[in-house]
């Protein structure tokens, strides 16, 4: 079933679940998590505010999304381009859609999926062949993978 409020990447991996002919496979670059957080009614309107002006938009790109500086001219890009947004998604975006849950949705997934994530300091390990119980189902597995983390 396909949802009315998606972010991109959803979008990208409900098509990847859905596998159509000629996928090869999905990159998913910066994405939320596939189950959404709790995020309460209060930050929810302080994100509706975040693309309504000038100002509001430079201090989402300072305050939120970004940790390196960005050039003045794509600042300036990211400004043009949030303000220029269609009002109804711009509106949508923390009503909705960051509460959408497509958690069941991404473990169908069965094409190659690159993840470009910004969490620091971070790996990811892929323990392919098992679930969402793997220290029950490959418990050797994920006790090597914690080994190799430690000594790291």
């Amino acid at each position: 079933m396909l949802r009315s409020k998606l972010r991109a990447w959803e979008v990208a991996a409900l098509v990847a679940a859905h596998r159509p002919a000629g996928l090869a496979g999905v990159i998913l670059v910066a994405p939320a998590p596939p189950k959404p957080a709790d995020i309460p009614a209060e930050v929810r309107q302080s994100m509706a505010q975040a693309y309504l002006s000038r100002d509001s938009v430079l201090a989402a790109i300072e305050q939120v999304l970004t940790v390196l500086p960005l050039s003045a001219e794509i600042r300036e890009q990211v400004v043009e381009d949030s303000l220029r947004g269609n009002p109804r998604a711009r509106d949508a975006w923390p009503a909705g859609v960051v509460v959408e849950d497509i958690s069941g949705d991404v473990g169908t997934i069965d094409v190659p999926v690159l993840v470009v994530a910004y969490l620091p300091r971070s790996r990811l390990e892929v323990l392919p062949g098992t679930g969402h119980f793997s220290p029950l189902e490959v418990p050797e597995a994920v006790a090597q993978v914690i080994r190799d983390f430690c000594v790291t």
